[in-house]
């Protein structure tokens, strides 16, 4: 359907982005861009529960500083990132 890109911030459940919009200032403009199957937040470890608001936190500065500084070779980097941390078994679900 095109509503999503293989690289981009992951989506967050609605209940998360009610509830993390009102706590971290820049927590909605992840919204301006396609959310992806796999993102700069993912490849450094941040997936999974968030259980404290810094873990959000981290996930969140990571979508903004990939959505400021995207380019196609970073696109391409966190794909082989991804496969990397598939076959690693870290954190994942």
């Amino acid at each position: 359907l095109g509503e999503m890109s293989l690289v981009g911030p992951r989506p967050h459940a609605l209940a998360h982005d009610d509830q993390y919009s009102d706590v971290l200032s820049n927590y909605a403009f992840r919204n301006h861009v396609k959310p992806g199957i796999t993102g700069w937040a993912q490849v450094h470890g941040y997936r999974g529960a968030t259980i404290r608001l810094e873990q959000m936190k981290a996930r969140v500065d990571c979508d903004l500083w990939y959505i400021n500084n995207w380019n196609l070779l970073l696109d391409l980097k966190i794909l082989a990132l991804t496969v990397f941390e598939v076959v690693r078994g870290r954190n994942a679900y």
